[in-house]
């Protein structure tokens, strides 16, 4: 696949304004004091020391690209300073656990990020990749609920997240690459099951969605999105074929969910989308009257679009590469007042949709996905508030307002995505999210 340089997705003005809103905010949060105040009784859901989408390595991978981002020593200071937050904080909440939400996977993606730029940390990624490895070669992978074990193979506490974090700089050797080779087989072995239906494997209980349970859902449903769902196994799939990892069964696994994913396509105004979940009742002839998802990258279009489309960069199929235009054609289409996404999070609202549309303007060129940046950009400018102490006023289920710094539900995710779309510096770190 070729590589495209990364460029400015706004012009200069609109550009101006996001660091008009950038900078005053980055010197807000510079002092960890202020944000140890800020977090004080915040719920584990928003904020977790040491976890990369929601504590300290959140903040240190926002001020890491902060400073890639304008070439300034304080930002980069600033970073490791919440980097050595994070690793302080592993004495009260230490890493027993490989997941990438508040887990080992999470650290050394976030220090891959930071030997990127500093060779001091190539060794100590290194360490973290071995501790990494044994934990993934003694994890049993699976959950019980209701009496049956499911596998994890989800991108924030399973198999999938994993994987992309530690093929991230390569093929490697020794145990590193026997934890890899593991979660490639893991993968594999779901998606190939050889039980007389794929959905036996993929399906979880309908009870674990609130929204499938509003729908009177009861029959096992398979989860399509990118955070929880089949589309994580996919991404992470193809991003370790395009690394250079090739096991027996890869691409046929990965051939196997883009198609299906591909399949399950819902009919709406705007064209076609995808459903949050599938009732296994439709897993062999897809129900396109379903309702369609949010607009997010969690759930709905924009991630299993993005899904799609790296499976079609590791192995390309013009078919798929035709599903995934037409797909975005609806995204564009879509109603704003019908995408059913928050204002401002990187999980379901604007910023990872912005996000979405970045990497496909960048990768596409396609004018239209342009606007739609432009578009989300001056939203998100628009939902701006210097007297909160954020910029930002996050609003969630309890309609409180919260201070939420994190990278998936908070400002760091938010300002990042401001980033990406308003310089010349590629959004790698997204890799925590399946995008690249």
């Amino acid at each position: 696949m070729m590589q495209h340089a990364w460029m400015v997705s706004i012009d200069p003005a609109l550009r101006e304004r996001v660091f008009q809103v950038i900078l005053p905010v980055a010197d807000r949060l510079a002092d960890p004091n202020t944000v140890i105040a800020l977090v004080h009784d915040v719920d584990p859901l928003y904020w977790w020391d040491t976890s990369l989408v929601a504590g300290f390595p959140s903040l240190a991978l926002f001020y890491l690209f902060l400073a890639r981002c304008i070439q300034e020593q304080k930002w980069l200071d600033v970073a490791h300073t919440y980097l050595d937050r994070a690793v302080e904080s592993t004495h009260d909440h230490s890493f027993d656990h490989p997941n990438l939400s508040k887990g080992t996977a999470g650290m050394t993606l976030l220090l891959s990020l930071f030997g990127e730029q500093d060779d001091r940390f190539i060794w100590v990624r290194h360490d973290l990749d071995q501790r990494l490895a044994r934990q993934v070669l003694d994890c049993y992978w699976c959950t019980l609920t209701d009496d049956e074990m499911l596998f994890q193979y989800d991108l924030i506490v399973g198999v999938s997240g994993v994987l992309a974090s530690l093929v991230r700089t390569g093929v490697h050797i020794g145990i590193i690459q026997e934890a890899i080779e593991r979660l490639l087989h893991l993968l594999i072995q779901f998606v190939m099951s050889e039980k007389k239906q794929h959905y036996q494997s993929w399906a979880v209980p309908a009870d674990f969605f609130p929204v499938a349970h509003r729908r009177q859902l009861t029959t096992p449903v398979i989860n399509c999105g990118m955070a929880h769902g089949i589309a994580g196994p996919l991404a992470a799939l193809s991003l370790a074929w395009r690394a250079g990892y090739r096991m027996k069964g890869q691409d046929t696994a990965i051939r196997l969910l883009a198609s299906w994913l591909a399949e399950q396509y819902v009919e709406t105004a705007w064209g076609i989308d995808w459903p949050d979940v599938v009732p296994v009742t439709s897993f062999a002839n897809p129900d396109r009257s379903q309702i369609p998802a949010r607009s997010g990258w969690c759930y709905g279009a924009p991630g299993v679009l993005r899904s799609l489309w790296i499976a079609e960069q590791a192995l390309p199929d013009l078919k798929l590469q035709q599903r995934v235009h037409h797909g975005l054609d609806a995204l564009l289409k879509r109603p704003a007042e019908t995408r059913r996404i928050d204002p401002l999070t990187l999980c379901h609202g604007q910023a990872g949709l912005l996000l979405i549309c970045t990497h496909f303007f960048q990768e596409t060129g396609r004018y239209d996905v342009r606007k739609l940046v432009i578009h989300l950009v001056e939203q998100i400018l628009g939902e701006a508030d210097m007297d909160a102490p954020l910029g930002f006023r996050y609003r969630f289920q309890s309609k409180r307002h919260v201070n939420s710094l994190g990278l998936l539900l908070g400002v760091s995710g938010t300002l990042l995505a401001l980033l990406a779309a308003s310089t010349d510096v590629p959004p790698v770190w997204d890799r925590a999210l399946l995008l690249s």
